[in-house]
């Protein structure tokens, strides 16, 4: 076991190399995989090394006598964010590459939550059909049966719901979040609810549909695994009182009541 003989990764990159290393690699050592719950034996410190040098892109190799290669991009290791040019708005923009989800998980739990206002405008595509959505650099293609929305404000549409799901899955998913409006063909109100992080920052990242979606800094990131420009947003959600500030209202109207009643 090599535990003993690893640091932890500084500026400097290690000399060692390992046949399964690729180009934009670096070797970090071999260890015992440590998901195995029955690992008591694990010593705390070498248990926390693993957990330390543990980055999002690691990468293990073939097990020899116990162990495991371990690689991380260069990138990562350097402390370096992987960046990507993206397309946003038909301007090339440099982006930081995330596992969205993952990295906002945490912001997700105490976030804001907001829904739409106002209503959108929605066409089922009758053959299959690309769909270029210039404001968030997404390419997307919308099967027959899918729904394709246009956001108020919004230069492009874009293709409703999770490729991961079925047709009729997500055909069910628009009419929970979207009813219509019978006076107003092609025309419905949103009903759905979601949880928002501003970003600060340009943004890229896989979707769970296995498109790339890029977001610029000031737009924001929501807890479905997508990007909402800034001008989208602002045009299309607007924040729900907590329960609190809902309290707080309530309370103000009380004794306002009671005042004109004198």
């Amino acid at each position: 076991m090599k535990f003993e003989e690893q640091k932890m990764p500084t500026q400097e990159k290690p000399a060692e190399k390992h046949p399964e290393q690729k180009e934009d690699e670096i070797f970090l050592g071999n260890f015992e995989d440590l998901s195995d719950e029955n690992r008591e034996e694990q010593e705390e410190d070498e248990r926390q090394l693993f957990e330390d040098i543990s980055y999002k892109t690691k990468r293990r190799g073939e097990m020899k006598d116990g162990l495991y290669p371990v690689f991380v991009k260069e990138s990562e290791f350097k402390g370096e964010p992987e960046m990507e040019e993206v397309l946003i708005d038909g301007e090339k923009t440099k982006c930081k590459k995330i596992d969205m989800l993952t990295e906002y998980a945490e912001a997700f739990k105490t976030a804001d939550s907001y829904r739409k206002i106002g209503k959108v405008e929605a066409r089922q595509a009758t053959e299959r059909e690309e769909i270029a959505t210039t404001q968030d650099g997404t390419k997307n293609i919308a099967e027959p049966g899918d729904w394709i929305i246009k956001n108020p404000g919004d230069k492009d549409p874009y293709v409703f719901g999770d490729k991961s799901d079925s047709i009729d899955v997500r055909q069910q998913k628009f009419a929970k979040k979207y009813e219509i409006i019978d006076d107003e063909p092609g025309v419905f109100r949103p009903k759905g609810i979601i949880k928002a992080v501003k970003v600060n920052e340009n943004l890229v990242f896989d979707t769970s549909w296995g498109e790339k979606m890029a977001v610029k800094g000031g737009g924001w990131v929501a807890d479905g695994g997508y990007a909402i420009a800034k001008e989208s947003f602002d045009n299309t959600y607007e924040r729900i009182p907590s329960e609190s500030e809902k309290a707080e209202e309530q309370k103000i109207k009380d004794i306002r009541e009671k005042l004109s009643a004198i």
